[in-house]
């Protein structure tokens, strides 16, 4: 769902951990290109595995970011050396944002139109169907959605 929702909005490259066939994490690496991607990001947070093929996917000198925040007691077991290529894995809790200088940038963008922000909402709910709102989250049928406050 997620991915479909970013090729839509011209997103340059996606994999999903669900599209990797079962191979061994140095294989998924080259399958991907040669020398790994510049840039990773680990944006499931649900369970250990793509936390460790995200950095494994990086190029030398390459960044992995995590984004959000994992469930409590997530253990993530790699061998040290793979970070041996100079690879920097960071931690993203809401884009890094600050607020008061990046919210009206943003806002300008979107009211522009250079940035697609209805395009990745898949469903608005009303505040009474929060509960159902995080349930479909937790399904994968929603990208993101919205509570409608009113």
């Amino acid at each position: 769902m997620k991915a479909a929702v970013l090729y839509e909005t011209n997103t340059p490259l996606v994999i999903e951990q669900f599209d990797l066939p079962d191979v061994a994490d140095d294989q998924v690496r080259v399958r991907l290109m040669a020398s790994g991607v510049h840039y990773a990001f680990e944006a499931i947070g649900l369970v250990p595995e793509p936390f460790k093929q995200t950095i494994v996917c990086t190029r030398r000198r390459g960044v992995t970011v995590f984004v959000g925040h994992a469930p409590d007691n997530t253990p993530v077991d790699f061998d040290a050396k793979i970070l041996g290529p100079e690879k920097m894995v960071i931690g993203s809790l809401y884009g890094s944002c600050r607020p008061r200088l990046d919210f009206p940038r943003i806002f300008s963008l979107y009211k522009a139109g250079k940035l697609k922000l209805d395009e990745l909402v898949t469903r608005v709910y009303p505040l009474e169907e929060v509960s159902e709102a995080f349930d479909a989250l937790g399904r994968g049928e929603v990208a993101r959605s919205v509570l409608d406050l009113s």
